[in-house]
Order: structure tokens, then C-alpha cells, then sequence
């Protein structure tokens, strides 16, 4: 009985040697074991392709400076080893069958910049966020830059100002891409008043005792309020007319192009084919192109402008009544005349799609023409130079 208690507890003791042995060398890890103690990455190799059964091709002078600490074995013993060249900016590839090689991890720069949609302007501090890991912010002039592994990502733009946009780019090469964000709209909303509101005012003298004053929703018109600008969408172009030159009978039509929020390009035409009788007449072609700088934004408000002009006429025989052109009376005129201006105009906002506009201008014009006599001979031909109003109007406008 003393022997078998005996072996019994030599057996135990085994066991437990054995137990503590193999939990100082070799630790658990998953299905895998563990390699611990500061090893170099040329004895990792030599291990692995031992345990796998596989030929490693590497390059010494990459890795000979590389030591990993600790590094599971086991049946993904290659994809472990991978993880642990990834660290280093290395990969494993497989050439084919058993035979494997190391090489550097092929990177590729990836720049890009943003541009508001509408006004095509960079956007600074924006977010770049790729695969949800990485992310930058655009410089000054909205630009950015990754540098990152051939594969496909998603690249998500975050500002407070802009509407959220993704973009899936597929990265084979260096590249660089441009992305477009659309402004968000902010809402406004009118103040909202109740049926009665109450204003109490205190007594003067002491024969006015307190005052009700009840102002209803009928006689808010008496009250100064402060209303936002009306809302519109993004206007591109416009129509418009002169009505000063239908009151003397000449046709005119107008079309300004939005630029960008500030500048706009307007090209405005008039003409006129009136006859009073024989060799009595008052004809023109006017062409006359503007650009304008808007002090807020386009289509709203003050704005000062550059034109030039052009025209061809042939006038006179008409009586008139002013002394300065009394000399039409007996004469005709015919040429060309053309110049450039500067002007200043205003235009209000009516509703969505109408504005109201003032415009005038002063510069000089240039004036070409051969002067003929009643009876219709050409006397000489003159050219003369007048610093003048080149432009007077007021518009009906049209927003598209």
C-alpha cells in the first residue's frame, strides 16, 4: 500500500513539472503558440519556413535590421508573419506552389482638392475621412493628400456648412481626383406673431390713466419689421427691358449671365427704324456688353459696372426743339459711333422671379459720320469725341 501512494505522488509530480515547463516555453495563443524573446526577423523566417514546408526568397540588407518580440505559430503561421512584415512597410508574396518572396509595400500618393459646386471656389477645413481610419483636413486652397496601398477605398468629406458626400475610387496608381460639395440651405422663417399682442404705456400726466394700445394682424403694415431676403434658388441668367427706351419707341432686350456670387457678364441690344416722311428719319442698331461686380451677391443689391458700346445710325430732317441738336432740322447724319463707361445701378427683389433696376452711367463715345443737306448731298465727313451719359435705365427683370 506504502509503494502505490508512493508512485502515485511521483506521478503527480511529473504531471506538474510538465505543466509548469510548457507554460514557460510555449504560451497559448488561440489555436497557435507563441514565440517570445526578442527575435530577428531572418530567424522568424527560417522558423516558419521550416514548420510550413516553404522557400523564402527575401532580400537581407531590407530586413537584417528587423526584430520582433513575439509572433504566434501555427497552422497561419504565413498570414501572422504577414502581419508582422506589414508593421515595416513589407509583404509576402507568392510566387508559386511553395516558394514565397519578401518585397517592400508598393504605396501610392493620393491628392485631391474641393471645390464648392456652385461658386467653383476651394473649400478649406474640410474633413477627409478614408475607410473610416485615416483623415486629414484641406489646406488654404482646399487641398489634401494620402499616401496609401494599391485597393479600393471610400472617401467620406465632412463639414458643418456642406452636405455630407461619399466617393469610391479603385487606387492602382498615383492619382489625383477632384470632389465637389453642394452648399447646404439654410431655412428662414418669418416671425411668427400672435392674433393680439398688447403694448401698455404708462401714464403721462394725471389725467391719462394707463393706456391699452392693441395693434391686430390687419395693422402690422404700421410696424417696421425686419424680414430676411426673399428665398431663391441659384439664378443663372436673366431677361430684362429698358422701359425708358419703349417710351420713345425704341425696341430693346437684355440677358445677364451669373459668373460667379459676385460678377456678372450683361450684353443689352436697341434699335430703332422710325420714319417721318421723306428723308425724315431716326434709325439706330445699338450693341452694348457690361460686366458688373455686385457688392453682396448677384441679382440683389448695389452694383457698379464696365461697358463698352456700339452703334450704326442715320438721323435727322426731324424738327427738333433743343438747341444743342437744332441742326438736325436742315441736316442728316450717318456712321457709327463707339466708347466705353462706367455705371452704377441697384436692383430690387420683387418676388421669386421679378426684380426692379436703376441703372446709369457716364463715359465718352466716339462718333464717325458723313453730314448730308436736305437735298440729300453729302456736305463732309466729321468725327467727333464727347465725354457723355452712356447709359440710363430702368428694368423690368426676369430670374430664371
Amino acid at each position: 500500500m506504502f509503494k502505490s501512494v508512493k508512485r502515485k505522488i511521483k506521478r503527480i509530480n511529473v504531471l506538474f513539472l510538465l505543466c509548469v515547463f510548457f507554460s514557460i516555453n510555449v504560451q497559448p495563443h488561440g489555436k497557435a503558440n507563441l514565440i517570445k524573446g526578442k527575435k530577428s526577423l531572418i530567424e522568424i523566417l527560417r522558423f516558419v519556413s521550416k514548420s510550413q514546408k516553404v522557400y523564402i526568397n527575401f532580400n537581407p540588407l531590407e530586413i537584417n535590421h528587423i526584430y520582433v518580440d513575439e509572433m504566434p505559430v501555427g497552422k497561419n503561421s504565413i498570414k501572422d508573419l504577414n502581419k508582422v512584415l506589414a508593421i515595416n512597410n513589407l509583404e509576402l508574396k507568392r510566387i508559386s506552389g511553395p516558394y514565397l518572396y519578401i518585397q517592400p509595400i508598393r504605396k501610392f500618393v493620393l491628392t485631391g482638392s474641393v471645390e464648392d459646386k456652385d461658386t467653383k471656389r476651394p473649400i478649406p477645413l474640410v474633413t477627409i475621412v478614408v475607410d473610416e481610419k485615416n483623415s486629414v483636413q484641406t489646406d488654404s486652397n482646399g487641398q489634401f493628400s494620402f499616401t496609401l496601398r494599391k485597393g479600393k477605398y471610400s472617401i467620406v468629406t465632412k463639414n458643418n456648412l456642406y452636405y455630407l458626400q461619399t466617393k469610391n475610387i479603385s487606387l492602382t496608381a498615383s492619382k489625383k481626383i477632384k470632389v465637389e460639395l453642394k452648399k447646404k440651405q439654410l431655412k428662414t422663417e418669418l416671425p411668427v406673431f400672435p392674433n393680439i399682442m398688447e403694448f401698455y404705456f404708462p401714464s403721462i400726466n394725471s389725467s391719462w390713466t394707463d393706456s391699452l394700445l392693441v395693434i391686430t394682424p390687419d395693422r402690422l403694415d404700421l410696424m417696421q419689421l425686419s424680414t430676411p431676403s426673399l428665398s431663391r434658388k441659384s439664378v443663372d441668367f436673366v431677361l430684362k427691358s429698358n422701359l425708358l427706351l419703349w417710351g420713345v419707341a425704341n425696341p430693346n432686350l437684355a440677358i445677364e449671365k451669373k459668373i460667379d456670387n459676385n460678377f456678372t457678364i450683361e450684353l443689352m441690344l436697341s434699335s430703332s427704324s422710325l420714319e417721318y416722311g421723306s428723308h425724315k428719319q431716326f434709325k439706330y442698331l445699338l450693341i452694348q456688353p457690361e460686366i458688373r461686380y455686385w457688392l453682396s451677391r448677384s441679382f440683389s443689391g448695389s452694383f457698379f459696372g464696365f461697358h463698352t458700346h456700339y452703334a450704326i445710325y442715320d438721323v435727322g430732317d426731324k424738327e427738333y426743339s433743343l438747341e444743342k441738336i437744332k441742326k438736325l432740322n436742315n441736316n442728316r447724319y450717318k456712321g457709327h459711333l463707339f466708347g466705353a463707361g462706367f455705371s452704377y445701378g441697384y436692383q430690387w427683389e420683387i418676388n421669386k422671379h421679378w426684380n426692379i433696376e436703376t441703372v446709369m452711367g457716364i463715359g465718352y463715345a466716339h462718333l464717325s459720320y458723313d453730314e448730308y443737306s436736305n437735298d440729300c448731298c453729302k456736305k463732309k465727313r466729321r468725327n467727333s469725341i464727347y465725354l457723355t451719359p452712356t447709359k440710363a435705365s430702368f428694368s423690368f427683370v426676369y430670374l430664371f
